[in-house]
């Protein structure tokens, strides 16, 4: 199967509400899983179909605030872990403040090349 990514991913800890256009009840709670300068994914504990658009509050260590914006399902990725089933969740940016997801991206890669000095001296 041919590659599909344009961006690299980078693993990255944090929280993601998305809440689905149209949905009247609250957010839906997931855990990131990495990010990318196109999207992003996590893991949820409810399936949200392909196409839908939703907003998303990002929560990461990596910035003060949450990251608000827009997004579209890509994926819905069913996993059976145990008895239980969770949904990895690929998210495209439809609209996020581009300079804000720059300063994430460039933090993660200084922290990563920080890493590799430290484990080669």
């Amino acid at each position: 199967m041919k590659e599909q990514r344009w961006y690299i991913r980078y693993k990255i800890e944090g929280r993601a509400n998305l809440k689905p256009e149209g949905k009247k009840s609250g957010a839906i709670k997931t855990n990131l899983i990495d990010i990318s300068y196109k999207g992003f994914a996590a893991y949820a504990n409810e399936q949200i179909a392909g196409g839908t658009e939703v907003c998303f509050w990002l929560i990461t260590k990596l910035w003060d605030e949450p990251i608000i914006g827009r997004g579209k399902v890509k994926y819905a990725q069913e996993i059976k872990r145990d008895e239980q089933t969770i949904f990895r969740l690929g998210i495209e940016f439809v609209e996020i403040d581009k300079k804000i997801l720059q300063s994430i991206i460039n933090y993660i890669v200084q922290d990563m090349c920080a890493a590799v000095k430290k484990r080669a001296t």
